[in-house]
């Protein structure tokens, strides 16, 4: 199921005053900010590997692609940081991956593109 469409000015707002990545400390979901050609976030490796990762983060790369990915070793908190980039364009925005009871995953995001703010759902 993959849907866009734009949201209404109080859901920017709303998403104003969240600011940067904020770390997740459960293993079932992470997330992670485009921002101008780069990406990054932070996740917790007892619920993802770094291919994993690496397979969400280039979902919004325009050739589906990543042109370069490094992480950190884990911090003392236990979450592991990431950043890369794109092979081709990527929207500005913000990605949250959950992991269902299921297997399934689910990632959502709002992005930017064009002047207009967009929410995205895929599953996987």
């Amino acid at each position: 199921m993959k849907s866009a469409f734009p949201i209404a000015l109080a859901a920017v707002a709303a998403l104003s005053a969240c600011g940067g990545v904020t770390a997740v400390e459960n293993p079932n979901t992470f997330n992670y900010r485009m921002d101008d050609g780069v990406l990054q976030g932070s996740y917790n490796p007892a619920g993802f590997s770094t291919q994993q990762i690496k397979f969400y983060a280039k979902q919004y790369c325009s050739e589906a692609k990543l042109a370069s990915y490094a992480e950190s070793a884990p911090g003392a908190d236990g979450l592991v940081a990431f950043r890369g980039t794109c092979r081709g364009e990527m929207p500005n925005g913000h990605a949250i991956i959950l992991k269902r009871e299921d297997g399934s995953v689910l990632l959502e995001s709002t992005l930017s593109k064009d002047g207009n703010l967009y929410f995205d759902q895929k599953e996987f």
